[in-house]
């Protein structure tokens, strides 16, 4: 059998081998299975760089002088100014546009609908996806509003001898409810989905030594609550429901969790760390931002879930202005710029500004909107 010798063989190889007629066809083949299957691997590694958001986002242009708060509301963006009220979609363009005068804005938006109000006013309005809008007024001045995403609301309120009160109200703007703080010192508040519910957290100050209190209410039976715990000296400033069964709360020394009767799941400890910020999404994604301090330049971001188990954790460079979580993402906005991780600290998204960006959010569709002071700009994230 004649055949040529292979021009690489070594010296050792004596024997003479037929050369297959189809080698360079088959390399070629191999080779692209293997560049196919790397690239199929490590595609959810692979972050995209954008030069400049401008190439890439729809914008939304309003005056910057002022005074103004968004809100997500479902897969759209609620904007709230001394014009009025705005419902933003994810591609910068207006749905609808209710004309009050808001000086200074206060907004919450959950899946029922929005509620509004000027701070310090009495007036409150809500208003639902299509723009209807209603309003009802409460006896004393608004400070904050939140909605359940059963439609009750939760109107904090300024109430003249007392160191803080609520009030909630059906979607009709009925009064169901009023509590008033007495030698609790009121903190926050917030009502479960079904909005039957009320959380107030608040400051103890009749004993020797300030502690933080818990108090749970059921608004259609009594002003008295049927559970409450104390959480020592570990100061809780925010507290929120997750569906009707627990209560997350956000404080300076840990990350706690309570069942609907007030008893501890879980604590995530600081660990002497300074909380300077957070952001709760949905669905196991609760997000805390660590540092030395508030002036910190490499903080850990922490993704814990509803277990208070770690999801992941990112030592990040850069001076921090805001981060905004959601089920599946994290958006970062810094003085590096702009950058979306997954719930395992990946980096998805990243994009290099010289604008200064105020303030980030995330819509549930992963759409990034940014308040940059004059103008918002919108960009879809992996």
């Amino acid at each position: 059998m004649n055949s040529t010798k292979p021009k690489n063989a070594v010296a050792l190889h004596s024997k003479k081998k037929n050369k297959p007629k189809n080698k360079s066809l088959v390399t070629v083949i191999c080779c692209i299975v293997l560049l196919v299957t790397a690239f199929v691997i490590f595609w959810d590694t692979i972050s995209i760089i954008f030069p400049d958001f401008d190439n890439s986002v729809y914008k939304f242009t309003y005056p910057s002088s002022q005074s103004r708060k968004f809100v997500p509301f479902k897969n759209n963006m609620i904007f709230c100014c001394s014009d009025g009220i705005y419902c933003i979609d994810k591609k910068g363009n207006e749905k609808w546009m209710v004309p009050i005068v808001f000086d200074q804005p206060i907004v919450a938006a959950s899946d029922y609908g929005i509620v509004a109000a000027s701070k310090n006013s009495t007036t409150i309005y809500t208003i639902d996806e299509s723009g209807k809008t209603k309003e009802f007024s409460s006896d004393f001045p608004v400070l904050n509003l939140k909605i359940a995403e059963k439609g009750n609301i939760l109107a904090i309120i300024d109430k003249p001898n007392y160191s803080g009160a609520v009030e909630a109200y059906d979607n009709k703007g009925m009064p169901l409810f009023v509590w008033s703080a007495g030698s609790v010192n009121f903190v926050d508040a917030a009502l479960s989905a079904d909005g039957r519910k009320l959380a107030v957290s608040g400051i103890n100050t009749s004993g020797t030594e300030i502690d933080c209190k818990i108090q749970l209410f059921d608004i259609y039976k009594s002003e008295t609550p049927y559970a409450e715990t104390t959480l020592g000296n570990n100061l809780v400033s925010q507290v929120k429901w997750v569906d009707n069964s627990r209560i997350l709360c956000v404080g300076d020394k840990s990350f706690v969790s309570l069942d609907a009767k007030a008893k501890q799941k879980w604590a995530y400890d600081y660990n002497d760390l300074t909380l300077n910020f957070v952001s709760i999404g949905d669905k196991n994604n609760i997000v805390l931002a660590l540092g030395s301090d508030a002036l910190d330049l490499n903080m850990s971001i922490r993704s814990i879930n509803l277990a208070g188990k770690l999801n992941s954790k990112i030592d990040y460079d850069g001076a921090i202005y805001s981060i905004s979580a959601n089920s599946k993402r994290l958006l970062v906005c810094s003085s590096n710029g702009v950058s979306a991780y997954d719930k395992k600290g990946r980096l998805r998204e990243q994009a290099k500004t010289n604008k200064e960006i105020y303030k980030g959010y995330l819509l549930p569709g992963n759409t990034a909107f940014l308040d940059e002071g004059g103008y918002a700009e919108l960009s879809g994230i992996r």
